[in-house]
């Protein structure tokens, strides 16, 4: 007499496997890449917001506004922006690697000395003077931050910019995906197990 335990086996696999297949598409669509665009209007004047760091060259980096800026430099978006010279790192504000990013950048002419050479993730790019530019770009590798630096290299002088609208293309971090993913199966499958025990159990 055949085994019902064994010809249950088959027709339970294919559920098992359908359910594994929605969970994933369920946790893939949840964490997928998500947009994060943030400007500097709600930090004062002089602030440095957490996710902004001032790389080792020698340079500044704070919040500013047309009367509080280095350089003559109208505003973009609302009153303030983000005045910097020399190189700095901007992180997402919620944390998660960088995928792509796009921002406003203003490049005033320097009073004295050569252009510096700017340079966005370790690229070189063209810009124009005195005047708002959109620069936007995407990373080969998802990082924690993006670099931003002006600098001329020929009398090692770092050359003053200003920033705003800055957007990112975030992606999450691989640990907090399969964490989801197995609490979610977890959740939806333990109740089966159970229930497929309790049977058994009764005999």
């Amino acid at each position: 007499m055949p085994d019902s335990k064994n010809k249950s086996i088959p027709t339970k696999f294919p559920k098992l496997l359908f359910g594994t297949i929605l969970i994933l598409r369920l946790a893939i669509r949840t964490f997928a890449q998500g947009t994060i665009q943030f400007g500097f209007e709600d930090f004062p004047t002089g602030a440095t917001p957490p996710y902004v760091t001032l790389n080792r060259f020698t340079g500044y980096a704070f919040v500013a506004d047309s009367s509080s800026a280095p350089y003559i430099i109208p505003p973009f978006e609302g009153q303030h922006f983000f005045s910097a010279a020399g190189s700095i790192f901007i992180s997402s504000p919620d944390g998660q690697p960088i995928q792509s990013f796009s921002f406003d950048i203003f490049v005033p002419k320097p009073r004295f000395g050569f252009l510096g050479t700017l340079r966005i993730a370790d690229q070189p790019q063209a810009y124009v003077l005195d005047r708002w530019q959109e620069i936007h770009g995407s990373l080969a590798v998802p990082a924690q931050s993006v670099e931003i630096s002006l600098i001329d290299s020929s009398e090692a002088v770092a050359r003053s910019f200003a920033i705003d609208a800055v957007k990112f293309t975030t992606i999450p971090e691989p640990k907090t995906f399969w964490i989801f993913t197995i609490g979610l199966t977890a959740i939806i499958f333990l109740p089966r197990w159970n229930r497929m025990k309790s049977p058994a159990s009764q005999k």
